[in-house]
This record gives structure tokens, C-alpha cells and sequence, in this order.
């Protein structure tokens, strides 16, 4: 009843206003995409590897690796990964391992499944900053010794 007895140049600023606001959201939301687009990059980088998937060493060396632990010492693991090579990873008492609980080192041994985040080093290795713990699926653990 109110809008039908309006004059027309009320209903056109109403109309100019609520485009106002509803173009100002979407300019909104736009940037608060982007932001977190960004957010993400920053925090995993280029993680795109070799063969398509996140978690492999990285096209350009990104510092994002998966694979089985061949072997593990008190500051590095060496990774076997999918594409049959292996990387060195150093850690240290500030990586954090996670494994759908929190995790430490000592929970990474020979045989394990890991994803790890880091820093890429110029010699190929990377330095850790996290190491996940992936379930061995399909994988039958290393034979005792």
C-alpha cells in the first residue's frame, strides 16, 4: 500500500539506493574472495605436482611432498615418492606432525605415509614445517627385521 501511493521519483532513489547497496556486497564479497584466495596461496603455495595432484614435489620445487618414509634419522626423513624418486625432508622441534590427533616425530617411522609442508632448499630437499600422517592404504608394512 505504502510503494503504490509513492510519488515516482521516491521509487526511483529507492530503487538507485538498494542497487547501491546490493552492487556495494557484491564489490564486497568479490574482495573478501580474493583475499582468502591469496590467504591460501601464501599459506600452501605451489603444491601442484608432478603429476597433477596436490602433494607431489612441485613443478617448480614447491615445498609440499608425499610419499612412504624410507628412513627416518633425529633431523631428516627420506621420502619415497609416487614418481619412484625420494626426497630428503629436514625437521625440527618446531615442525608439527598431525595424524587426526596431534602427533610428534617419534609417530614417523619406516613404512609411514606422510604429506609434508615446507620449505623448498636449493639442493632439492625441503624443510619441514608440518608432516601428516596418511593411513597406509593398500601398502603391506616393511617385513620385520
Amino acid at each position: 500500500y505504502f510503494i503504490l501511493h509513492m510519488k515516482p521519483k521516491m521509487i526511483v532513489l529507492l530503487v538507485v539506493v538498494a542497487l547501491a547497496i546490493g552492487g556495494a556486497s557484491f564489490y564486497g564479497g568479490m574482495q573478501f574472495a580474493n583475499a582468502a584466495k591469496s590467504a591460501q596461496a601464501r599459506t600452501f603455495g605451489n603444491m601442484q605436482g608432478r603429476t597433477g595432484m596436490p602433494g607431489g614435489a612441485g613443478r617448480n620445487g614447491g615445498g609440499m611432498t608425499a610419499g612412504q618414509v624410507l628412513s627416518k634419522d633425529a633431523t631428516s626423513l627420506t621420502v619415497k615418492l609416487n614418481s619412484g624418486g625420494s626426497k630428503i625432508v629436514f625437521y625440527s622441534a618446531s615442525t608439527t606432525v598431525s595424524k587426526m590427533a596431534s602427533g610428534t616425530m617419534d609417530d614417523v617411522t619406516q613404512g609411514s605415509d606422510v604429506t609434508v609442508i615446507g620449505t623448498p632448499n636449493q639442493d632439492g630437499s625441503v624443510t619441514a614445517t608440518a608432516v601428516q600422517l596418511r593411513p597406509n592404504v593398500g601398502t603391506p608394512p616393511p617385513a620385520a627385521q
